[in-house]
């Protein structure tokens, strides 16, 4: 078996951590994408979604993830069109017309996230990302310099 060669008591800097981030404003990008068939338990089990990784590129929680769904195909016609009206959000943020989700990938724009309790259970918490805008709208600049971004490391 291999051996375990560590102090335990020491974090090492972090692994990137998990869980939610504060509410607020961040500059993050797409970095994944990908089209899924909803749970059995979804309100709409035959539905899909698209869902959204947002990598958060610079501050405190800088490469850490926040998600998004978006409802493609549901029986409710109303979330299908919230939906398209989120993915119009990201796309005017980003200063795209893609006509694929690859082409929004490692647009940096500025996502606007808040903290909630879960609905199955009020004692943990999630993100919801309620908010997209171009770095311009947002009154950002770029802060990230070359060796900073977590691409550079």
């Amino acid at each position: 078996m291999p051996q375990i060669d560590i102090d335990h008591n020491d974090d090492y800097g972090g692994f990137g951590g998990g869980g939610t981030v504060p509410g607020g404003k961040y500059v993050a990008q797409i970095i994944a994408s990908e089209d899924r068939e909803n749970s059995p338990t979804a309100n709409d089990p035959n539905g899909q979604h698209l869902l959204l990784e947002f990598e958060i590129l610079e501050g405190e929680y800088a490469g850490r993830s926040v998600y998004t769904r978006l409802n493609r195909v549901n029986k409710n016609p109303e979330a299908v069109r919230i939906a398209k009206a989120e993915l119009s959000a990201i796309c005017r943020a980003a200063k795209l017309t893609p006509s694929d989700t690859i082409d929004l990938h490692q647009v940096p724009m500025v996502i606007d996230v808040e903290c909630v309790p879960r609905k199955n259970d009020p004692n943990k918490k999630s993100n919801n990302i309620i908010g997209y805008y171009s770095k311009e709208e947002a009154g950002e600049t770029p802060q990230a310099t070359p060796g900073d971004r977590p691409w550079d490391r």
